[in-house]
């Protein structure tokens, strides 16, 4: 439903004294577009902010009875309240109420009625609209129980798994998330800390470890950079090199060249290096070993064929005791 809030507006307005209407021109911003501050609009009457605090607040108060003409649209807003369980973010609730270019008549519109409540941002929540404050202690509690049940479970979850780890309205848990600052929804849809890499991935080194993560085996950075562009792990549209992921996996150790362009994660257990520096670390943990249990444990670290790992073997370094196991010839 659209509504012509600047007509409104303006209705409202026309009762004023003109330097009254002017105050909350300027301070809400109905003209210029630009909210202006006390300080600045008082500068230009040579008077105090606090004296055109009190023009704004009474000027507020003489029109506020009037809103009573309108209740068709503010049932409208308290409708998109209830939609999210009486909560809702302040960048996504003002753009469902009308256009971008109607946004501060919408929100001076909301000002007007006592019924609709503003909170501003805090640790906790993003800025937020509410028809029912009473909800907020319910909200902060709820919110420590899901930040809770996600650290345990130390993985996103999809919203389903967090409706179902409690009995609630699930519109009302809708708005929670919503307007939750310690809690975002990820790329893939799933919710999560919003401080985890994937949830708030922060370039390609994050969204290759989303992407292993998601597929439990060692990928090649080609169909990591395929997986990330299909998938849209970079918004707006933009699209990664493949070159580019092989770069970046490269630099840090979270990530392990296990085989020609293959990654895979050090906490999989496989580790950096040379074939032959593999086999050494595998030599120095476990002592002398047969030929086939060396080369199964290699093989667990690295993607390389077996071949590979024999060859390797046949270095000075290694050598075999009078049973046939090789250990390290500095042994």
């Amino acid at each position: 439903m659209v509504y012509d809030y600047h007509g409104i507006t303006e209705e409202l307005l026309s009762t004023l004294k003109p330097r009254t209407r002017e105050v909350l021109v300027r301070r809400f911003g109905l003209e210029s577009g630009e909210k202006e501050t006390l300080q600045a609009i008082g500068g230009d009457h040579g008077v105090t902010r606090e004296r055109i605090r009190q023009i704004e607040n009474a000027g507020l108060n003489e029109i506020k009875p009037s809103t009573q003409n309108y209740q068709s649209v503010y049932e409208f807003f308290e409708n998109q309240l209830q939609i999210a369980g009486g909560l809702r973010k302040e960048e996504m609730y003002l753009p469902i109420l009308g256009p971008e270019t109607e946004k501060n008549y919408i929100f001076f519109l909301l000002v007007l009625e006592e019924n609709f409540k503003r909170l501003k941002e805090t640790n906790e929540f993003h800025t937020l609209w509410t028809n029912n404050p009473g909800l907020l202690k319910q909200a902060r509690e709820t919110l420590d129980y899901l930040i809770k049940k996600i650290e345990e479970k130390g993985e996103p979850m999809p919203g389903d798994e967090l409706e179902g780890t409690l009995e609630m309205d699930p519109l009302f848990l809708f708005g929670l998330l919503s307007v939750s600052k310690p809690l975002a929804r990820g790329p893939r849809g799933k919710w999560g800390l919003s401080a985890w890499s994937t949830i708030s991935p922060r370039g390609t080194k994050d969204r290759s470890y989303i992407v292993l993560r998601e597929k439990k085996k060692p990928l090649h950075f080609r169909e990591i950079a395929e997986i990330i562009n299909k998938g849209g792990l970079f918004r707006g549209g933009v699209n990664i090199h493949p070159q580019t992921v092989h770069n970046e996996l490269i630099k840090h150790p979270e990530f392990v060249l296990v085989g020609r362009g293959t990654y895979g994660l050090k906490e999989w257990g496989y580790e950096p290096g040379t074939v032959k520096e593999v086999i050494k670390r595998v030599l120095q943990k476990g002592g002398p070993m047969k030929k086939e249990d060396l080369v199964s444990e290699v093989l667990d670290k690295r993607l390389v064929k077996r071949n590979t790992v024999l060859l390797n073997l046949r270095s000075e370094e290694f050598i075999q005791d009078k049973e046939g196991r090789y250990m390290l010839a500095s042994s």
